[in-house]
């Protein structure tokens, strides 16, 4: 007898603004290296990248570039620690067999929604040296599509056409980033074709 159709798990994923701070003072050294080797060059103003020639003005421009991001960072990192919870929501179909037609609907009580926030992009670089690659976000497996997604300031839902048995898969395929306190908790629901009724459950954050 199935006691529970879904599981539902909330995956903190907040930036890892060590790493990235090791990453811009490695840029920042990096390009007062190429700033310092162009001095006294007769093409040091010029930039010319088909000939991998890059000069002052790209690599000053770079260099605000990296403040920028910086800035950014820190601007996040304060965030984060003042309340807002990047986070990625996953449901899994408990039962051994498929569901399909599955509708999950989330409100956030005692919180807020930022939909527009996102974690700043490394400034692409200027001098043929690969960019950091894009965070790979679980889009589905074979015969997955999701749906209908909606976010809202208190709320979000999203709709799949199915789910096999263990599998699982983002509500949403980016982080949300949720404004909390010691009362927030998220209160959901889930169906799915065949269910007399929505499976309900609540999801408390552990703010110290």
């Amino acid at each position: 007898m199935v006691t529970s159709y879904f599981g539902l798990e909330l995956i903190v994923n907040p930036p890892d603004f060590q790493a990235e701070r090791t990453y811009i003072r490695a840029e920042k050294a990096y390009v007062r290296r190429h700033i310092s080797s162009l001095e006294g060059k007769w093409w040091g103003g010029v930039s010319i990248p088909t000939l991998g020639k890059v000069g002052h003005k790209e690599w000053h421009a770079y260099s605000r570039e990296l403040e920028k991001y910086e800035h950014a960072l820190l601007r996040l990192e304060r965030e984060i620690d003042d309340g807002l919870v990047p986070a990625f929501i996953d449901v899994a179909n408990l039962t051994d067999h498929t569901l399909r037609d599955i509708r999950v609907e989330v409100t956030v009580e005692h919180g807020t929604i930022h939909k527009d926030t996102r974690p700043p992009e490394r400034p692409k670089r200027i001098d043929g040296a690969p960019d950091k690659p894009s965070p790979s976000a679980f889009h589905g497996f074979h015969g997955f599509t999701r749906r209908n997604i909606k976010i809202d300031r208190n709320s979000f839902s999203a709709e799949f056409s199915s789910l096999k048995p263990g599998d699982s898969a983002l509500v949403i395929i980016r982080e949300l980033y949720i404004r909390v306190n010691a009362d927030t908790k998220l209160d959901y629901e889930i169906s799915a074709r065949g269910m007399a009724e929505p499976e309900a459950g609540t999801y408390a954050f552990a703010i110290e």
